[in-house]
């Protein structure tokens, strides 16, 4: 077979564009610490590291959302701390002016603390975050959910609502707490039961707590307990809801047993015919309330005794109001607590899948530098042999 010199010119620059094309590619690839520079040249791989990499962004992207979740409910949990500490202040208030040696005086003195306490707490369950953002609002984070009026009157505005964030492929965690389940949807009384003396009562007695004497009776309706006086005896009766007497009348004795549907209580001191209680479940109250209700009784400079039930019945009410905040940061640390250890296996899937990313796309740089050596060695023999070649002419010899 003839070959032309033209022919055999084509071969020679085809061969060392070749070689260098190789050259170039390897010179890629380590450049880039990539196998593979197109998913031409290995689409099977090229369509399994796009997977993967999806996969370790979304791994990214969930521990983004812990990290956030995580500053939401720190916050949350320092703000919960400081109305707990609040809170714990204004029993201790309400101690120090249930004191018998507290005088009128006194009180006026403690009313101004309590306004403080009841302003700061407002205050405090309108605490925004670093965005901005009301962290007792529910959904609505952008409005203050807690108004307070010119009486004292505490309104919410919120909703129930929580915001999640997704910290893992089947998991969310709640970033915060409803303001109306935390300050204003609280318990009152003991938790199960409440107890209030007329506001217009004259008399000295004061109520107890319930104790339950019988479980299995049903009490779900208020009782009032009224005092009466028969031929110079003090006498009580206890009706139910609907007015019907359950008990009585009976002889008063101070400090005795008033039984009724499965529960009892007794009154101190000497209440005056007139007078009378209230014995019933329990029933949600806010916490501004409880603070307010305290802070009437010490601004309107009662008498001892009605200012001794109103103190007895804020002291309640204040332990079911730090025992409901106590509940919400219990959950908070628990949620904290899942969030790290999602995160940390979060951590652990996303090293794995990038370890199994490196085997599918990065390049064998032992390999790489070997073949680098042949291509350019290979080169150099197309570019000295197309010399020679070029020099193959019986022209040269004339």
């Amino acid at each position: 077979m003839r070959i032309s010199t033209a022919q055999m010119q084509q071969l020679g620059v085809d061969s060392i564009l070749n070689q260098q094309s190789k050259v170039s590619n390897t010179q890629q690839q380590l450049s880039t610490d990539k196998r593979n520079l197109t998913p031409a040249d290995d689409p099977g791989g090229a369509a399994k590291a796009l997977t993967l990499q999806q996969s370790i962004d979304t791994l990214s992207q969930y521990n983004t959302n812990a990290q956030s979740a995580t500053t939401w409910l720190q916050q949350e949990d320092t703000t919960l701390s400081s109305a707990t500490t609040l809170l714990q202040r204004v029993r201790d208030l309400a101690v120090q002016a249930n004191n018998a040696t507290t005088t009128s005086s006194d009180r006026q003195n403690i009313a101004k603390e309590v306004k403080q306490s009841l302003d700061q707490l407002v205050q405090i369950a309108n605490t925004t975050n670093g965005t901005g953002d009301y962290m007792f609002g529910g959904y609505n984070t952008k409005s203050q959910p807690f108004s307070m009026d010119a009486t004292g009157n505490v309104t919410y505005t919120g909703d129930q609502g929580q915001q999640y964030l997704q910290v893992s492929a089947t998991g969310q965690v709640a970033l915060n707490d409803s303001g109306g389940n935390l300050f204003m949807n609280v318990p009152n009384g003991n938790g199960t039961y409440a107890v209030s003396a007329n506001s217009a009562n004259t008399g000295s007695g004061i109520i107890s707590g319930v104790s339950v004497t019988n479980a299995a009776t049903a009490f779900n309706q208020p009782y009032t307990i009224s005092f009466s006086s028969s031929s110079g005896q003090l006498q009580y009766t206890v009706t139910d809801g609907g007015g019907a007497t359950v008990s009585g009348p009976a002889n008063f004795t101070p400090g005795g047993a008033i039984s009724f549907g499965g529960r009892s209580v007794s009154i101190s001191g000497q209440p005056a015919a007139g007078d009378s209680f209230t014995v019933g479940n329990s029933r949600n109250q806010s916490i501004f309330t409880t603070v307010g209700n305290f802070l009437n009784a010490l601004q309107s400079s009662p008498t001892t005794t009605s200012f001794n039930n109103v103190a007895n019945r804020t002291l309640n009410d204040l332990d079911q109001a730090m025992q409901n905040i106590d509940g919400v940061r219990a959950s908070v640390g628990a949620r904290l607590n899942s969030i790290d250890s999602t995160t940390g296996a979060n951590s652990s899937s996303k090293l794995d899948l990038q370890k199994t990313l490196s085997g599918v796309q990065d390049l064998n740089y032992a390999q790489a530098i070997s073949n680098l050596s042949l291509q350019m060695t290979g080169l150099q023999a197309a570019q000295q042999s197309f010399a020679k070649i070029e020099n193959l002419s019986l022209f040269k010899y004339l």
